[in-house]
């Protein structure tokens, strides 16, 4: 798809993510820097506390049946 300046568009995504549940409250990340769940590279701090939240959130395993549907466990 190009635009009308002829540049080349990718078409936008469709996203089919359900809302998460009323577990979703009780997230630790909810409480974080949304940042350290993004971050850019070279910035492996904020990634390590990421990595640190999620081991001992409390909804971690609905969390990763919310973000993975259908994977194996």
């Amino acid at each position: 798809m190009t635009g009308p300046d002829g540049a080349c568009r990718n078409p936008p995504m469709a996203t089919a993510l359900a809302a998460p549940g009323r577990w979703a409250e009780r997230a630790l990340c909810a409480q974080a820097d949304p940042g350290a769940w993004f971050p850019d590279r070279g910035h492996c701090d904020l990634a390590s506390i990421a990595m640190r939240i999620c081991a001992r959130c409390p909804v971690r395993i609905q969390c990763l049946d919310y973000a993975l549907p259908g994977a194996d466990p």
